[in-house]
């Protein structure tokens, strides 16, 4: 009897702590790789966002080089990110709007722990990462349609805070 009921428990248990994971938007996007004032190339990905109990997931795969896929979480209670091992906490809401893109402004965020090259991240919770800045590469941007965009203006919100 009570390895019966200990099994139940452990059963128990491990249905609950696992969170069940939830798609809520998956969809293709183009990363823009920009220098100061140019473009210097476009990669193909593959995006998907993820919802559980206490984060949301933004989980971006290239289409030609896995060693380029990543994720971002997403900690709405704390409005923080996580990429990599890296803790990333905003420094300026509504940092950049532009309904062509999205509907919701993005906030711009650095890393929480200081260094003398934080990397920046322009993000809203609906649609994951906008771009990407640090001081060897000002501009990864991601988007789906270029031609409606002034990358340029992006690439500044990233780089002049």
């Amino acid at each position: 009897m009570k390895k019966s009921l200990f099994g139940i428990l452990i059963s128990l248990l491990l249905v609950f702590s696992c969170s069940k994971k939830e798609t809520v938007l998956t969809g293709e996007t183009k990363l823009y790789i920009r220098g100061i004032d140019s473009l210097k190339r476009v990669e193909n990905y593959n995006y998907k966002i993820e919802k559980n109990s206490d984060s949301i997931i933004y989980t971006y795969k290239n289409l030609n080089n896995s060693e380029k896929d990543f994720s971002i979480k997403y900690f709405p209670k704390s409005n923080t990110l996580k990429w990599f091992s890296e803790e990333f906490i905003i420094i300026k809401k509504e940092k950049y709007l532009n309904e062509k893109i999205s509907k919701t402004a993005f906030d711009l965020y650095t890393e929480k722990e200081t260094k003398s090259h934080n990397n920046l991240i322009l993000f809203n919770k609906k649609n994951g990462v906008l771009g990407i800045s640090n001081m060897w590469n000002p501009g990864l941007i991601f988007l789906n349609n270029e031609k409606l965009i002034n990358q340029n203006k992006i690439v500044e919100s990233l780089i002049k805070w």
